[in-house]
């Protein structure tokens, strides 16, 4: 035999100690039962332990039992990320473009309202003619009123002078 048992262990033709296990299954099994030295091998082996005896055995999933990824759904997450990413850059773009005509417009409305703005010097020459042509009417009312008044006091001193027959 090219194998010699060393308590639950056995070495194999190249010195290294490893578990004697069914094929494919990591969980060792007691190495007499493999060997079949023992006459009843069933009693040896490992039984299914419940999963709530010992936490440190039980395996951990970690994103549960999801498909490995492949190429195609990569490739479908990658497209899927490219695709939003591109949309994003689009609305971003075309807000940019909208803010950019709105500041172009309020500059533009701002130099016409600096072409139509009135400075305080014309501002104070509209207001001293104003005021000078307010004061000539002022005057002239003042004549118009001394006029009338001259002529009512004269018809009255010559309806006097009527009514009294007094030529002088």
């Amino acid at each position: 035999m090219a194998e010699k048992i060393d308590g639950l262990r056995a070495r194999s033709r190249h010195g290294d100690r490893k578990y004697h296990g069914y094929a494919g299954c990591d969980r060792p099994i007691r190495v007499g039962a493999r060997l079949g030295i023992s006459g009843d091998h069933q009693q040896y082996r490992e039984r299914p332990r419940p999963a709530t005896a010992d936490l440190n055995s039980q395996e951990i999933k970690v994103m549960g039992d999801l498909p490995p990824i492949s190429w195609a759904s990569l490739a479908l997450v990658v497209s899927c990320v490219g695709i939003s990413g591109g949309a994003l850059i689009a609305c971003l773009l075309w807000v940019y473009r909208e803010l950019n005509t709105l500041r172009a417009e309020i500059a533009n409305f701002r130099v016409e309202v600096a072409h139509s703005y009135v400075n305080t010097g014309a501002l104070t020459a509209v207001e001293s003619r104003l005021e000078a042509a307010v004061n000539k009417l002022g005057d002239r009312l003042d004549r118009s009123i001394e006029n009338l008044l001259n002529l009512l006091r004269a018809d009255a001193i010559a309806k006097a002078k009527a009514m009294r027959g007094d030529d002088d």
